[in-house]
């Protein structure tokens, strides 16, 4: 599936993220998005410029290289007004672990 937060950049596929956010991907591997073929980069962005540790620890850097910080209004663009703040909490209930 291309990614719906297009930012130009190659994709990497979940697995690459997995490799550091384990966390994040188990939370995401079991969300509805999964079973719709929705992984990391469709609400991240591509992430080939980005993915390596030097630039993800830098939160500015990574941005440059294209990370996507998705926010409400991004989720609207697919989930309408049911997008809310308990919605965008579900999606990332890793958080709050």
């Amino acid at each position: 599936m291309p990614s719906l937060a297009a930012n130009g950049h190659g994709a990497v596929g979940a697995g690459a993220c997995k490799m550091c956010h384990r966390t994040q991907h188990d939370s995401w591997s079991a969300s509805a998005h999964a079973k719709k073929g929705l992984d990391c980069e469709a609400c991240h962005g591509n992430g080939a410029d980005y993915k390596a540790m030097s630039i993800m620890k830098n939160p500015a850097a990574a941005k440059a290289a294209g990370l996507v910080l998705p926010t409400l209004d991004f989720c609207r663009k697919c989930h309408g007004a049911k997008a809310d703040a308990a919605l965008f909490a579900r999606v990332h209930a890793h958080k709050a672990k």
